[in-house]
């Protein structure tokens, strides 16, 4: 038995009902149909986004054309493909439209698709960067989607899960 496309959703907008998380998580797990079908649920594309390595100047100057805001909040990062059911505690360094810099014990590579839970906000998106900084990593995602936590029809029947 295969988890509803709806069900996949309510997964990513953190609006499942607590009782089915454990089961969605477990099946994600083995089913590599399902954890397939996250993925195009969380993106609502089969196309990967292409990191712009133009960002900064041969000579180190910054070239993003969107508003950096420093930060230094707080957050999780879920990887989503390839799925795991892990969350790490992360700081948020800084945000803009198109992306977050996160501050990370965990590595994770560039490519993988990953949830970010930042406040009431859940951002999908994919990591464009890893770099090591003193033990630990700096990780550049390009933001894909932003939903709000609850965003989903409020008591989802995840009754068929």
């Amino acid at each position: 038995m295969h988890l509803r496309d709806d069900l996949l959703e309510l997964y990513l907008q953190e609006g499942l009902e607590s009782a089915f998380i454990a089961k969605a998580e477990s099946h994600l797990g083995f089913c590599k149909s399902c954890s397939a079908r996250l993925v195009e649920a969380a993106f609502f594309t089969d196309q990967v986004a292409v990191f712009d390595h133009r960002q900064r100047a041969p000579d180190g100057n910054e070239r993003r054309r969107l508003t950096r805001i420093a930060t230094n909040d707080p957050a999780t990062i879920q990887q989503v493909n390839p799925f795991s059911p892990d969350q790490s505690e992360v700081k948020v360094l800084d945000i803009s439209r198109a992306g977050l810099r996160i501050h990370s014990s965990v590595s994770l590579l560039p490519g993988a698709f990953v949830k970010v839970r930042l406040r009431r906000i859940i951002a999908l998106g994919v990591v464009q960067y890893c770099v090591t900084t003193k033990n630990e990593f700096d990780l550049g995602v390009y933001l894909r989607d932003l939903f709000s936590v609850g965003s989903g029809p409020p008591g989802a029947a995840a009754s068929s899960i």
